[in-house]
């Protein structure tokens, strides 16, 4: 969360290169955090409730630091809703029992810090636009947005064929 936090904060100091590297680093210390837990089974309750905060913290953070550089209100107050619409699909899915394939979107969370990636490496070749900004901000957006219908129609199909409802 802090390597993520990081990436936000050098971000805004206009390190667009070195955010672009730590918030792919973050991405990949994440993954790895969940592996070993899984891996030498210290999985929790706590622990994964821990990493979803955080997730959401550090996204939201990448976010509005975009936000602060000049893309439009809209363009990140839309991909901000359309990430937390998509971890809320999820979320309810799993308390429902919902379990198996199609968990995995076109827009999860290291796409979408990937994404982050690529346009802070746009802002260090072209500068600081609010126009790339915007752009990239809606690009998150629409492909979010297919994640979230990705996630609810496979979850609806689930439900359809497994509870008889």
């Amino acid at each position: 969360g802090l390597v993520g936090l990081t990436a936000a904060a050098l971000f805004a100091a206009e390190f667009w290169l070195v955010a672009a590297f730590v918030a792919v680093l973050s991405s990949l210390l994440d993954g790895v955090d969940g592996a070993v837990a899984e891996i030498t089974g210290q999985k929790s309750k706590f622990g994964a409730l821990l990493d979803v905060t955080i997730d959401r913290i550090v996204e939201i953070s990448l976010i509005l630091v975009l936000a602060a550089a000049g893309a439009s209100f809209e363009s990140v107050t839309s991909a901000a809703l359309a990430i937390l619409i998509l971890e809320y699909i999820r979320a309810k899915a799993n308390s429902l029992g919902i379990t198996g394939p199609g968990k995995i979107t076109i827009a999860e969370r290291p796409t979408r810090v990937v994404m982050f990636a690529m346009l802070s490496v746009g802002v260090w070749v072209i500068g600081l636009d609010n126009l790339l900004l915007t752009i990239g901000a809606w690009t998150l957006t629409v492909l979010t947005a297919i994640g979230v219908i990705q996630l609810f129609f496979c979850f609806a199909d689930q439900l359809r064929h497994n509870s008889g409802r």
